[in-house]
């Protein structure tokens, strides 16, 4: 495998040697759609903002650093180098891949040297609410048991971003949604151990307190080396780092969808010190929440 760019603060860059119709016929759609939200087209609380397909041949790259995007991707041909977080990933056909705000990721053609993918971009100040309930939200990759009916629900979208008939936009909230509870039915089947899914439930529920460790064992059922070992296992990091980063994305949700001052932000969710709060805000999104909520 050859070796990844690497990913630079605050640059998105693709470098494809060649454009193909499809591709032609995806900026085009781009260009319509943002146009669309320069001129005032508001999300609703959760909407599908940006949907296409595109081929990608080997040479093809977009990497981002604390990314202010959220999307699904099913790869229908070929397959994809993918890589958020640190963890790994080649995606095959028949399976998407999850691209969460305010992560590190990059993704490029896979071994096969080219790819065909189909993606979707969501918008709204639930999207880390809804995906988080729904089990969306631990999952990076996953195989779809019926990629045709992602596709044909990803081609909906396409078409009322183009065709813009009355109501469009409560139709593509309506249609995230769906395209949502679609991508849950699966992960369902594939997700944490109970336990840990238990802990990560009780995480969600309460980020407006502290929580300690222990709290989390007893809450899952397990003693607490245990605990740690699962969490580790899965996830690759300790449960409360995990715990402050949802704490985080939560609090860049806020940020992006309300006027709350950064001050009442902080203390709805547990921090008591505003100086400690945007310490972490910055270790994690890469600047302050002041200057995150201006470049918006």
């Amino acid at each position: 495998m050859e070796k990844s760019a690497p990913l630079s603060p605050g640059i998105e860059y693709k470098k494809s040697p060649t454009l193909s119709l499809l591709d032609w016929r995806d900026r085009r759609a781009d260009e319509r759609l943002w146009l669309l939200t320069k001129t005032g087209l508001k999300p609703a609380i959760l909407m599908v903002r940006h949907a296409g397909n595109s081929i990608w041949r080997k040479g093809a790259v977009i990497a981002r650093k604390k990314s202010d995007l959220y999307g699904i991707e099913l790869v229908t041909a070929g397959n994809l180098h993918f890589i958020q977080d640190g963890k790994e990933y080649i995606v095959e056909r028949g399976q998407v891949f999850i691209k969460r705000r305010g992560g590190n990721h990059l993704y490029e053609p896979g071994p096969a040297g080219f790819v065909h993918k189909r993606f979707v971009r969501f918008d709204g100040p639930i999207i880390e609410t809804i995906t988080g309930e729904l089990g969306i939200e631990q999952c990076d990759v996953c195989r779809l048991s019926h990629p045709g009916g992602f596709a044909a629900l990803q081609k909906r979208a396409i078409s009322l971003i183009r065709e813009q008939p009355p109501g469009y936009a409560t139709l593509l909230s309506l249609l995230a949604f769906e395209i949502l509870l679609f991508i849950a039915q699966d992960i369902a089947g594939s997700s944490y151990p109970p336990s840990l899914s238990a802990s990560i439930e009780y995480m969600r529920r309460n980020l407006h307190n502290k929580i300690s460790v222990s709290e989390l064992s007893r809450f899952s059922g397990v003693s607490v080396t245990q605990f740690f070992r699962l969490f580790k296992s899965h996830i690759g990091e300790s449960p409360l780092s995990y715990f402050n980063t949802m704490k985080i994305r939560r609090a860049a949700e806020l940020l992006r969808h309300t006027l709350m001052p950064v001050k009442e932000i902080a203390f709805n969710l547990g921090y008591e010190e505003p100086a400690y709060f945007t310490n972490q805000f910055r270790k994690i999104m890469g600047v302050s929440p002041r200057e995150y909520r201006k470049r918006i």
